[in-house]
């Protein structure tokens, strides 16, 4: 009875994963994508089915005495989950999609990046391009301080942070220093 009660907790588990699948991070982005749609859903699906199945034979054991009923019946769900949950999600996302990932990912990101600016009322903002320069002068920021004005100081510690950038990926800057002298 105990064992019934145990497999049928987990049973309900598997149902309240598949609602946890909209919030996975498994893939690019947080919500569910080709894995969790095409193997980690039915996958839970197939598991509620053996874990009910799993519980009515193991109440019914209590009628019909014996272990070979419960044993099977407890050895049958528990490869299930490990093949179903773990192995086939597992075996999709490395023959699947990591082959191919952004293609195959395409419309979870898009139908993503569309909920999210539903969310967030962006539907109406149209992009547009904008030709930027990048010939900055000293006569440049001498006719526009308002502009040096709302930038925020850097301190010491804004410093060494640059730094340490600019040493671990030399290409985010023209001129990268080859030494530092604060000792961190």
């Amino acid at each position: 009875m105990l064992f019934a009660f145990i497999v049928a907790t987990w049973g309900f588990q598997y149902w309240i994963d598949i609602y946890k699948l909209d919030y996975s991070q498994t893939g690019q982005i947080i919500g569910a994508g080709y894995t969790d749609v095409h193997a980690q859903m039915p996958a839970y699906w197939i598991l509620i089915g053996v874990s009910a199945l799993t519980v009515v034979a193991l109440l019914l054991n209590i009628r019909f005495k014996g272990w070979r009923l419960p044993i099977t019946a407890i050895a049958v769900w528990i490869g299930a989950s490990l093949l179903l949950g773990v192995a086939w999600p597992a075996i999709v996302q490395a023959f699947v999609v990591n082959p191919n990932e952004q293609v195959v990912e395409a419309p979870y990101i898009s139908r993503n990046i569309a909920m999210t600016r539903t969310a967030f009322g962006l539907n109406d903002v149209k992009g547009q391009s904008f030709p930027a320069a990048e010939s900055l002068t000293a006569s440049d920021v001498v006719n526009d301080p308002q502009t040096i004005k709302q930038r925020a100081p850097l301190g010491p510690q804004d410093s060494r942070a640059v730094l340490r950038a600019v040493a671990v990926d030399p290409g985010r800057t023209t001129s990268s220093p080859t030494s530092t002298s604060t000792g961190t």
